[in-house]
């Protein structure tokens, strides 16, 4: 990483500190979801690319409201 880059990601990260922690959280609730619906549904009824299609459909909201409406069926 170039000088110019660490202290701009520096800057950032002590502007923002908790940015990094809500991307781990949004991430690791998306993995869990993905495992819960994929051990609460049969393999037919569960496909990867139909999990990410229905994720990603709902848009810019935050992942818990995704992982519920997702659930609730």
């Amino acid at each position: 990483m170039s000088h110019d880059v660490a202290v701009a990601e520096t800057t950032k990260n002590s502007m923002f500190p908790a940015t990094a922690l809500m991307y781990w959280l949004g991430t690791q609730t998306i993995r869990d979801l993905r495992a819960q619906l994929r051990s609460t549904r049969s393999d037919a009824e569960f496909s990867l690319k139909a999990f990410h299609d229905e994720l990603l459909s709902r848009g810019a909201i935050p992942v818990p409201l995704v992982a519920r409406l997702m659930t609730t069926r």
